[in-house]
């Protein structure tokens, strides 16, 4: 066996009997063994704790390696006389215990630094005959170099051994391969760190009085091999560190729903408390009785919020701020006293429990909870603690009342007195850790009670205790409810042992350190049943919302006698204010002046389009022209539908309001007082997107129409009264011929079908066809003696390209046009309300003649080249705009010119056209509207304008 293996083998004797001394060392070494800068507020936490915990310890190893280094003596020797008193420590805190003291012997020389600022630090260093050492430090800066360095090696191994017992247990355990080889070298490395340390520490205890000779000797820790070993001990121990480091962080980065069940077991079921908590259980043998303990709760809260002078400083009014809960006197006088009076004597029992078994001492984690456990075993979960947290505040709310008045009030004064508080009301800096933690341990019960009390709270009506969020919070609660009234009652002793004390018991950071962990540990329960509690609330308010929708439906569907009720229903069924703003009038007014109307609900956007307006207008005006018309008996309402997202300001208000002003008609008077179940309704019944659509209901309230925006666009006040029935008697009175098409959006072409003359439509982009198209045309036309009137009529969106095509056209005098895009436009958009129309109605291009004529018109616009069609009474020709010129060249007119002279000129052009056509065909069509799958709102990249979404419709066979 090796000498490194025997000397293992000999300090596995001395294994720690203390390994719970562990937790408190990584304050201190941070402190001893690194330069990170530690504030006041630090160094009286957690640091204070570990360093009192184990001040005499360092003392008494810095009183031995002082004894046995001055003057020599064996480095191994003196190690094993440290270990063997450092016996009953965990490994860690051996060497962090050691260096600590080598710290103090090593500072207190590097004091001597001060001589020449501080007369007492040079009368030392003339004492220790310091000054002839520092006058040659120059010459032997290598010697202090290595002592650098292996002081340096040590810090880097001590922290190496600190860091691989501070791993979390819950992510790796012993048996991990890293940790088991970790574990077999760690004893080896603390023995050489405390060697190292001894051997500095000699160094630094001889040189005062040394001389050169000394200096000039060489020892392990001028020659450096210590540093070497401790180096390389630390390289090893490091990587077996980073391996456990991978190790967790694989673990770290699993499955989020293993993380969030091992947090759960981690939070509500450590071992520690399996025990307690079965012993808790135990005591649980509730009555039966039910009670409404929220009105409780509150005056609870409301009692901790009023605390305006805080407990010994000012911690509440942080910790609270902006929670305060305002409680009036009806309240007081209503609900709260029967709730009080139920449990009053209950509440006094235990305050009176609380402050016997507090008072001087006693068990404030266990055995005081477990009593007032037995105490409460009658009452739920919720009762327990809402009564216990009532008791602390009445014993802590008395001793802030007398804080508060002491200063201001004799009575409270001499109170005070009494209770020797004066000593206290000015705490020392010391106390402030204390009063911190104190403050928020409180804080975090107050969180966790209102939690508990709020699941107990849940209706019922909406949610059953098998939901899977309730059956996980059910199992929890208890232990939650635990740690409350154990946290309590910590709350409880320190409050109620503030008087009379001394600041020095005070002081006393075990109990801020307690506080500190018990506020932690409520916390995350807190954290975790809350996000329990906030999935039962989506669970309830999803289960609220289906309810109230399907009211809504039932009240809409339900037969009516009137209009009235279904509209309110709609609208806004509310009577504390007139929903409606008269358009002509300017005024607003109720929704009775609908009654026994036909009603229009012209359901838009925010963001209405001016044509859709102007058209709602026209039709308006002219069936308004003659009020005693049954033509007239029907009104508009507009409802705008807004993002409940999209914050209301002074600007959309003013465009609202513009939009308002501009109308003849009713509007709501507001967005803001449409129901969302309303807008569901109609997006779930009625298909609304982001299109306008006009929804028509009869004088007894029955929709008629789910949208009769494309009938009026086709047929205007003709519509009348605009049900779906209607719709459908006139398509069965039209054929489809260019009046159906134009309309009387170009007056010239009544006026050229009375005349009996050729009508040419035709479009697209393209000008040099264009320009092609109009020169071939009118020749043919005088060939074949017809009169041929020509029209431009664009593309369905029109833009600044089609208004350039247009003033090119009347400059060269090649056709006519519509001179205003917004005729085309119009043109258009009547096209696509008919394939809108006949699409409601079933109809398709196998089973409607008119609908085949609609989709080819709509193929020729989505096409990338010109086209024209030709007309004259119910004749019609049509065709693309290469199929159309090559049909009317001179040379091809001669072909079919004597058909023509036989059958009649559109007859004998559909004939040619027949000769012409192929197979092959690439039709395409695009219609305005949302698919629902994709973005609703794309802005333009160049001009930032909102881009409308469209359905592309594609049929090729090239």
């Amino acid at each position: 066996m090796s000498n490194l293996s025997f000397l293992s083998l000999k300090m596995s004797c001395t294994v720690p009997r203390h390994p719970s001394l562990a937790l408190y060392f990584p304050p201190l070494f941070r402190y001893s063994a690194t330069q990170a800068h530690l504030d006041e507020k630090a160094l009286h936490t957690c640091f204070s704790d570990i360093l009192k915990l184990l001040a005499n310890t360092i003392k008494k190893i810095s009183s031995e390696i002082t004894c046995r280094c001055s003057g020599g003596g064996d480095a191994h020797v003196t190690t094993m006389s440290l270990l063997n008193t450092l016996s009953v420590y965990p490994w860690e805190v051996k060497v962090v215990v050691a260096l600590a003291a080598s710290i103090m012997i090593h500072e207190e020389l590097c004091l001597g630094k001060l001589d020449d600022v501080k007369p007492l630090a040079k009368s030392v260093a003339h004492l220790k005959h310091l000054l002839n050492i520092m006058e040659q430090a120059e010459s032997w800066k290598p010697k202090f170099e290595s002592l650098g360095n292996l002081i340096k090696a040590v810090h880097d191994l001590t922290k190496c051994i600190v860091d691989f017992k501070s791993l979390p247990s819950q992510y790796i355990n012993p048996d991990t391969p890293e940790m088991v080889s970790a574990s077999a070298h760690i004893p080896i490395a603390v023995y050489w760190t405390i060697r190292s340390i001894v051997a500095c520490a000699s160094v630094v205890l001889n040189l005062s009085g040394s001389s050169h000779e000394y200096m000039a000797s060489t020892t392990e820790v001028w020659d450096s091999s210590l540093a070497h070993t401790i180096n390389f001990i630390h390289g090893h121990l490091k990587a077996q560190l980073s391996l456990c480091h991978q190790h967790i962080a694989i673990l770290l980065t699993g499955s989020a729903r293993m993380q969030q069940a091992r947090g759960d077991r981690i939070l509500f079921s450590m071992s520690d408390d399996n025990v307690m908590m079965d012993q808790i259980l135990s005591t649980h043998s509730p009555d039966g009785r039910k009670f409404h303990v929220q009105p409780l709760f509150l005056i609870i809260e409301d009692a901790m919020h009023r605390v305006n002078a805080p407990l010994l400083g000012t911690f509440f009014p942080t910790a609270l701020q902006g929670t305060k809960a305002e409680l009036d006197e009806k309240f007081l006088h209503s609900r709260f006293p029967d709730i009080h009076k139920l449990l009053a004597p209950t509440i006094k029992k235990i305050m009176c429990e609380i402050t016997c078994k507090c008072s001087g001492g006693g068990d404030a984690q266990a055995t005081t909870t477990v009593s007032l456990f037995k105490t409460l075993s009658i009452y739920p979960w919720d009762v327990k603690v809402v009564v216990a947290l009532a008791a602390f505040v009445m014993i802590h709310d008395e001793f802030c009342l007398v804080s508060q008045l002491c200063h201001t009030n004799p009575l409270a004064k001499s109170v005070s007195h009494l209770k020797q508080l004066p000593d206290i009301m000015e705490p020392a800096e010391s106390l402030i850790p204390k009063f911190e933690s104190l403050d928020k341990l409180i804080k975090a019960v107050l969180d966790l009670t209102k939690c508990i009390v709020e699941f107990k709270s849940l209706t019922a009506q909406y949610i059953s205790l098998d939901t899977p969020e309730i059956v996980t919070a059910t199992a929890h609660i208890p232990i939650a409810v635990y740690w409350t009234i154990r946290s309590i009652v910590a709350c409880a002793f320190i409050v109620i042992n503030l008087i009379g004390i001394s600041h020095e018991f005070l002081a006393l950071t075990t109990e801020a350190w307690e506080l500190y962990s018990l506020a932690h540990k409520v916390k995350n329960m807190h954290a975790h049943l809350n996000k329990q509690l906030s999935i039962c609330h989506q669970h309830i308010a999803r289960k609220k919302h289906d309810e109230a929708y399907r009211t809504f439906v039932r009240l809409l569907e339900t037969p009516h006698f009137d209009n009235t009720k279904f509209l309110k229903t709609l609208i806004y069924p509310k009577d504390d204010q007139l929903p409606l703003f008269e358009g002509h009038t300017k005024r607003r007014v109720s929704i009775d002046t609908l009654r026994r109307k036909i009603v229009l609900l012209f359901i838009t956007e925010f963001d209405i389009s001016e044509e859709e307006i102007l058209l709602i207008g026209q039709m308006y005006a002219e069936a308004k022209e003659n009020q005693y018309q049954a033509e007239s008996n029907f009104e508009v309402v507009w409802l705008p539908i807004t993002d409940r997202s999209v914050s209301w300001n002074a600007e959309k208000q003013q465009q609202f309001e513009n939009t308002q002003n501009s109308m003849l008609w009713p509007s709501l008077h507001h967005p803001s007082m449409m129901d969302p179940l309303a807008i569901k309704y109609m997006k779930d019944n009625w298909h609304l997107t982001k299109k306008s659509i006009v929804v028509v209901v009869d004088e007894q309230g029955k929709v008629v129409n789910l949208n009769a925006l494309h009938m009026m666009w086709i047929w205007g006040s003709v519509a009348y009264p605009f049900t779906s029935l209607r719709e459908e008697q006139l398509w069965n009175e039209e054929l489809w011929r260019i009046e159906l098409l134009v309309d009387s959006i170009e007056p010239r072409i009544l006026q050229w079908i009375y005349d009996g003359k050729y009508i040419c439509l035709y479009g697209g982009e393209d000008i040099d066809w264009i320009r092609r198209f109009t020169a071939t045309a009118q020749p043919v036309a005088r060939a074949a003696n017809i009169q041929l009137e020509m029209l431009y009529v664009g593309k369905s969106n029109p833009t600044g390209k089609i208004r350039k095509i247009n003033d090119i056209i009347v400059a060269e005098n090649l056709s006519n046009v519509l001179p205003d895009l917004a005729l085309i436009w119009f043109l258009w958009r009547r096209l696509e309300s008919m394939w809108h129309s006949k699409v409601q109605h079933g109809k398709s291009a196998e089973n409607d003649e008119i609908m085949k004529e609609i989709m080819m018109m709509m193929y020729f616009d989505g096409g990338d080249q010109g086209w024209a069609m030709i007309s004259r009474g119910m004749e019609m020709a049509k065709a693309k705009g290469e199929m159309f010129l090559e049909s009317l060249s001179l040379s091809e007119f001669d072909v079919w010119k004597h058909d023509c002279e036989e059958k009649g000129f559109l007859a004998a052009l559909n004939e040619y056209f027949k000769k012409l056509h192929t197979p092959q065909h690439c039709h395409r069509f695009t219609l305005p509207g949302s698919t629902g799958s994709v973005e609703d709102k794309v802005l333009c990249a160049e001009c930032g304008r909102p881009m409308e979404k469209s359905t592309t419709y594609t049929c090729c066979t090239d």
